[in-house]
């Protein structure tokens, strides 16, 4: 059931946890909020409003992300070499690996991981955001 909102927002009102049948009816407001901060404590949603009305689902963590993107380029011999987002993200050498079309958000988190890391630099090349990964 979750799988289905990964990678993009929800909003409590509709979303299918509150649909969810039971024999006393739908699950409340306040108990869907207890589940979906549950899932935020585990790192694996992360609230986009103060009033926690709307939330984005992760799949994996941004920190599982980030080690799958790394392992790929280090493995491909990528490491001292550029790469475009769009190369990364939806290009032909990456369309059997999970990160494919990863929704951006989610993606930009996991970059974000490896910039504090050390193990990319991030920056703007001819108009197009590009990566650098860097030996580990």
């Amino acid at each position: 059931m979750l799988r289905s909102l990964v990678g993009s927002e929800m909003c409590i009102r509709d979303s299918c946890v509150c649909t969810v049948e039971r024999k006393t009816g739908r699950l409340s407001l306040e108990c869907t909020r207890e589940v979906l901060d549950y899932i935020v404590a585990q790192g694996n949603g992360e609230w986009l409003d103060k009033g926690r009305n709307r939330v984005l689902i992760l799949w994996r963590k941004p920190e599982e992300w980030a080690t799958r993107i790394y392992s790929w380029a280090h493995e491909r011999g990528l490491t001292d070499t550029v790469c475009t987002v769009y190369e990364i993200r939806e290009g032909d050498d990456v369309k059997k690996e999970d990160f494919y079309m990863l929704d951006e958000t989610t993606f930009h988190k996991a970059l974000g991981v490896l910039q504090t890391q050390g193990k990319i630099a991030v920056f703007e090349a001819s108009g197009d955001l590009a990566v650098k990964f860097f030996p580990s």
